[in-house]
């Protein structure tokens, strides 16, 4: 009861600063913290706000708060938890003295509290109820057996009293006041004075020479110069003060333990505000146990309650008042629902809600209540001359109020019922709505004027005496002297499409809110206008009011948002934040500007009263941004032993590329107006922008240095007010290390290399291939004249005439173009170089022998040129392993080159053994290499300037496939040479070699000829018919010859010709070229070969190539036979002899035998499949006696002709003799079977007519069938 008392009479002390209270609200931190029950709060050097409550440390940067717990801090005794204290140092360190005696302090590199010492170690029992910190890193420490002093060495100094030091206040060097609980005390130069007695300190503060005193139940006490302790203040307090502060502007803060906040007096003690919690004030403190007191550096306070959370109230914070409705209270707004505000001549505010009128004085405390339950919504207000207040809405009749008497006149005219603006001038009121055209009411003779202008939702008089109406068809200018009326609905570039709800006019410009089309800002005199839109950053399109304050700012609301526009710059800004509102869902029409200069905005939440002079919209001042946290997926810290927020710079692992990092800003007052700015500097194309403290996630990132770049900047100005980097390096993977990257950079440049090294011997070996090729084909070429000039000597050779001068003649020409084809054989042999030629064919020869059939051409082709050529073999050089086709050209290409460029001396060749290897050494006296010329003679197509000079043809590349045939044969080449004296040439070959994939052994006997087939005679070939297809017109001559008496000839110069002879002539035999024109011999083997109509036909391949490639290519084109230039003509002939009989043997296994096996010898699948499907058909129509050649064709899809002549290659017979005879031979076989009469037999086969069948049967076997 005594509190209730005290209560009031303390509201009523306060009555009078009511309104600066109100003008100084708090912001409470509810929600946010670790615990309801405060009770310490203080600010460390960094600016962080430090808030300990009942389940731990809370540090808060005024947009998130970081929790600290200490395990063995006792959390079970509020007395305990009340005690612990919170201070910092002269360096801004906090320390936290627990009563338990332990103090800790917080170590912000490792971001989190250390033990620094436990007095109970050496005092037990011991209580720490205070902390102190008088300078020169010396600690205060007061406890329950008097003052300790540490020191930074370590050192203790200790001053015993009987009482509990719970409060230490510095005086001066060695001086300090001691409050205990039981007295007062100056510890001065190491001794302790009593100042008083018999009192209970709970707080202290030493200021201006003057000792304040805070007491447990006896109020405030001071202690002045004379040294006595007296009552301060002109409130007698009765519970715990706990905190004791002097305010910038020289007053006393007080926090009370159940009494709130006092503002005191420094000199009079007079109260200047008394702060109490009010619940249906959120601006109030939040509870009246105040615990501790704390100011910022910015100056704004905050105070701790041990009930409820820790508020702050903010310097400089504009006075924004909210009027709400307080159920059961009718000093308060009648509804939340605020339609219109409208200030009276006398100072009151009158507000049209949806549950009728309601006003309030000037001094805000006095409301007046004026329901009227059969009203509809209040829209409009106005007070006429006589005083009376005019209230128009939706659904009821216009009706005016006399504020006095507080009686109502209504007027009774339906006109009038949906009235949405009201405007008093002069002596007239006008009334617009939608119902009805705008109206004059003359308040002195009550009479009505007109106009044709309606659907009005706002009426606003210009300052030249014109009336501005809002309609759904734009903005009407109404002069009312003249009567003249103008319509506007276009403004600049943009044409209304919806509603103008509300003006504001401000001198010669008119401000239209529009429902959709948003703000727009019309000259009246220039007839310029501009717009404000979505586009312009509005919240909406749809304005809902619109007023200009004192100093010509526009503000201006939609359903969402109020802004604030500076005509000049033309950039609205969001002011929401400024309010301390979330949505302001602001009604229509529901503005007005007061007498005092303050604006009144009416929402669906009660009415928000703020003056616009006191929004600064000057940058706040620096901010620092904070990196608040750097936490790894797995919740992990990054390899870091410190706080995240005082690093520069992080290496994180290879696979520590996913973070996320924590961020907020040292700020307590301006968070409404400040946003964030995060980017990661190499990673982020932009940054990313937040209105508020949060987290940002990375996922992924690849190695490398990156830079985060946080940035707080200013949402009104776009200023950046505070920055913060932080260097993050991501090691690479143990792959991709600099080692690793050095490591694969050479193998790059070895890779390039070889590469380059590749593409020019890709580029040599081309040039060398067509190079080679070219040689090749022209040594291809000669095998044709060649085929020519030997085909006829062994004609010659042949004949049993010939005198034995000319046979040996002939047999000489026979043996030289023998061994010119070998040499061009050879010369064809290049390509196998690297395939064929790569395996060494090794057979063993007596050296002797060998030697003596390889030089003997080279000596009679010297002795010829007058040479002396001569060779030795040393003793000791039997037998040789050799590849002697390769040796063979080794050997000519060296000794060619001699017989070449020797025009006189010598050529030896010298044999010789050694102990591991043999050699062959060529010398010759001929014209020698040029000395700048021999590093050069074994690369392809080379020829030195001597050598070209010379009558003597070549092409350079003997010696490239010497040395490459040496090499194979695990050899050595080398040459001394002198120009113009010869030139001696050393071959050095191994004397054994092991086999290997690239070494096989094989007898000598392997490299006979191969002996001609056997050939069979057949008398009778004449009525054959031979394609001959050859591109060379002298050997297409010469065999056309020489076939001509036994077959028929076709000929053809390429392919694609021949396959039209083909087509038309259906030879029995194609003799074919390989290397033509338009169409080689093998596409044209393989065209004949897979074509049903021409598969039968025999192909036959001539060609100079001998290597296995082209003889297995040919052989897989189709060809039945492949025969290589030079050719013998008489085995040519026996070759077709025997290909024409096999097929002859073999039409008639088809034709008298049923047995399948004799279609499987069918070389070609395609003709086995033809006469299958014939033979199939036939014998599925044996009997029908009606079955024709026309339906056979048809079974197998041929036509006539195709098909007469694809069976009567396969079988020598038409279709109808086919079918006969193969009816004949199947009737032989019921014949035999003696179970079938003639006739029966007869009709089994086919034959209608017995005796027709027989005449047939005695034709094709001599036999009568009943003779058979």
């Amino acid at each position: 009861m005594m509190f209730r008392k005290k209560h009031i009479i303390l509201v009523l002390l306060t009555l009078l600063s009511f309104l600066t209270a109100r003008a100084e609200g708090f912001v409470t931190l509810d929600g946010i913290l670790s615990g309801r029950k405060v009770y310490q709060v203080t600010q460390d050097g960094d600016g962080f706000v430090w808030i300990y409550t009942q389940n731990g440390i809370d540090r808060f940067d005024g947009h998130t708060v970081k929790t600290y717990r200490i395990e063995d801090l006792p959390q079970s005794r509020d007395q305990i938890l009340s005690s612990t204290r919170l201070e910092c140092d002269n360096s801004g360190v906090l320390w936290m003295a627990v009563k338990n005696g332990r103090l800790y302090r917080y170590d912000k590199c490792l971001d989190s509290f250390h033990l620094e010492m436990d007095l109970r170690k050496n005092h037990p029992g011991i209580s720490l109820y205070s902390i102190c910190f008088p300078g020169s890193g010396t600690v205060a420490l007061g406890t329950s057996e008097g003052i300790i002093f540490l020191t930074e060495g370590g050192e203790e100094a200790r001053y015993v009293t009987d009482r509990i030091v719970k409060a230490i206040a510095v005086k001066g060097t060695d001086a300090f006041w001691l409050g205990t609980d039981n007295g007062i005390f100056l510890l001065e130069n190491g001794k302790v004075h009593g100042v008083a007695d018999d009192v209970d300190v709970a707080s202290l503060l030493y200021e201006g020479g003057k000792l304040y005193v805070g007491t447990f139940s006896e109020g405030m006490k001071v202690v002045g110069d004379d040294g006595i302790l007296k009552d301060f203040g002109t409130v007698s307090l009765k519970v715990p003060v706990w905190a004791i502060l002097k305010d910038g502007e020289g007053r006393l803060v007080v926090g009370s333990d159940g009494e709130g906040l006092f503002y005191f007096d420094l000199e009079s003690g007079k109260v200047l505000a008394h702060y109490l919690a009010d619940d249906l004030d959120r601006s109030s403190i939040p509870g009246n146990t105040v615990s501790d007191l704390c100011f910022d550096v910015n100056g704004n306070l905050w105070v701790s309650t041990t009930t409820d959370w820790v508020c702050r109230q903010s310097k400089g914070t504009p006075s924004i008042e909210k009027l709400a409705h307080q159920p059961g209270n009718p000093n308060s707004l009648l509804s939340d629902h605020v339609n219109v505000i409208f200030e009276d001549a006398s100072g009151n505010i009158w507000f049209g809600t949806n549950e009728g009128v309601c006003s309030v004085d000037p001094s805000g405390r006095n409301w007046k209540n004026y329901p009227m339950p059969d009203l509809g919504v209040v829209l409009a207000l106005t007070q006429d001359v006589r005083g009376d207040v005019w209230v128009g809405g939706y659904g009821f009749p216009l009706y005016k109020i006399n504020p006095k008497t507080g009686t109502t006149t209504v007027f009774q005219d339906d006109r009038f019922n949906h009235t949405y603006s009201l405007l008093t001038d002069g002596e007239y009121v006008w009334i617009g709505g939608i119902d009805s055209p705008l109206a004059r009411y003359d308040v002195l003779d009550g009479s009505f004027a007109t106009y044709p202008v309606d659907n009005i939702g706002d009426i606003r008089m210009t300052s030249d005496g014109k009336l501005t109406s809002a309609t759904i068809g734009g903005l009407c200018v109404l002069d009312p002297g003249t009567g003249s009326l103008t319509v506007l609905d276009s403004f600049g570039s943009k044409t209304l499409t919806y509603p103008v709800r509300c003006l504001a006019n401000h001198g010669d410009v008119v401000w239209l809110a529009t429902d959709g089309d948003g703000l727009i800002c019309y000259d009246r005199n220039t007839g310029t206008a501009r717009s404000f839109s979505k586009d312009s950053g509005l919240s909406s399109d749809s304005v809902t009011g619109v007023v200009v304050d004192r100093e010509d700012n526009v503000w201006f609301a939609t359903f969402e948002s109020l802004y604030r526009l500076d005509p000049v710059s033309g950039v609205p800004i969001d002011m929401n934040g400024f309010l301390g509102v979330t949505r302001g869902s602001f009604n229509p029409n529901a503005v007005c500007r007061l007498s005092d200069g303050r604006l009144a905005f009416g929402t669906a939440d009660g009415v928000i009263v703020f003056d616009p002079a006191e929004f600064s919209m000057k940058d706040p001042g620096q901010i620092a941004p904070v990196i608040s946290g750097f936490n790894l997926p797995d919740g992990s810290k990054p390899t870091v032993s410190t706080n995240v927020d005082l690093l520069d710079r992080i290496t994180l692992k290879a696979g520590q590329n996913s973070f996320r990092i924590a961020y907020s800003a040292l700020d307590f007052t301006s968070g409404y107006r400040t946003s964030f700015s995060s980017q990661l500097v190499g990673f982020d194309m932009v940054p990313r922008l937040s209105d508020a403290a949060g987290e940002i996630d990375y996922y992924n990132i690849p190695s490398g240095k990156y830079d985060y770049t946080l940035k707080v900047i200013d949402k009104y100005s776009g200023n950046i007010l505070g920055e913060r980097h932080l260097s993050i390096l991501i090691k690479r993977p143990l792959l991709l290390s600099w080692w690793a990257l050095s490591l694969y950079a050479a193998l790059l440049v070895a890779f390039v290399a070889m590469t380059v090294a590749w593409y020019r011997r890709k580029s040599y070996n081309r040039i060398m291939t067509e190079k080679i090729n070219t040689f090749v084909n022209f040594a291809h070429d000669l095998k044709t004249p060649i085929t020519l000039i030997k085909t006829p000597l062994n004609d010659l050779e042949s004949m049993d005439d010939l005198s034995d001068k000319v046979r040996s003649s002939v047999m000489t020409a026979n043996r030289n173009s023998d061994r010119l084809m070998s040499m061009i054989n050879n010369l064809l042999d290049i390509r196998k170089n690297d395939r064929d030629w790569s395996v060494l064919r090794l057979a063993e020869y007596d050296s002797g022998d060998y030697l003596d059939s390889v030089l003997a051409d080279f000596s009679y082709a010297a002795r010829q040129k007058g040479l002396d050529f001569s060779y030795r073999i040393e003793p000791g050089l039997n037998d040789i392993w050799i590849d002697r086709e390769k040796m063979d050209l080794i050997i000519h290409n060296i000794l060619s080159n001699s017989v070449k460029y020797t025009s006189e001396g010598f050529i030896k060749v010298l044999a010789k053994s050694e102990r591991r290897s043999w050699t062959l050494e060529i010398s010759d006296s001929g014209i020698g290499i040029p000395a700048d010329f021999q590093s050069r003679i074994f690369r392809g197509s080379y020829r030195a300037d001597n050598a070209r000079e010379c009558d003597e043809s070549g092409y350079g590349i003997g010696l490239m496939i010497t040395r490459q045939l040496v090499g194979q044969h695990h050899g050595a080449i080398s040459y001394s040479s002198v120009e113009g004296e010869g030139t001696t040439f050393t071959l050095s070959f191994p004397k054994k070699y092991k086999a290997s994939d690239s070494v096989v052994f094989r007898k000598e006997s392997d490299t006979l000829e191969p002996i001609p087939d056997s050939v069979q005679q057949d008398p009778d070939n004449s009525g054959n018919r031979i394609l001959i297809v050859e591109d060379d017109a002298e050997t297409l001559e010469y065999m056309r010859s020489s076939f001509a008496e036994e077959y028929s000839i076709n000929t053809a110069t390429d392919g694609q010709t021949a396959l039209g002879v083909i087509a038309e002539k259906n030879p029995d035999i194609v003799i074919s070229d390989v290397i033509m024109p338009v169409m080689n011999g093998y596409d044209l083997c393989r065209s004949v070969k897979s074509d049903v109509a021409t598969s039968h036909i025999p192909v036959l391949l001539l060609t100079g190539m001998t290597d296995r490639e082209s003889v297995i290519r040919g052989l897989e084109s189709g060809a039945d036979d492949y025969i290589v230039k030079p050719f013998d003509m008489s085995v040519l002939k026996a070759r077709i002899r025997n290909i024409l009989n096999e097929r002859q043997r073999l039409r008639e296994a088809i034709l008298y035998s049923n047995n399948a096996s004799a279609r499987n010898e069918y070389s070609n699948k395609l003709d086995k499949e033809f006469m299958d499907k014939v033979i199939s058909v036939v014998q599925k129509e044996l009997s029908n006696s009606e079955f024709q050649i026309n339906d056979l064709c048809r079974e197998l899809a041929m036509s006539r002709t195709a098909f007469y002549n694809k069976l009567k290659s396969l079988t020598g017979q038409g279709p109808n003799d086919f079918i006969r005879i193969y009816r004949l031979e199947r009737s032989k076989e019921y014949l035999a079977d003696h179970r079938y009469s003639i006739a029966e037999v007869s009709d089994m086969v086919g034959f209608s007519d017995a005796k027709y069948f027989s005449v047939c049967f005695k034709k094709q076997f001599g036999l009568s069938p009943s003779r058979f």
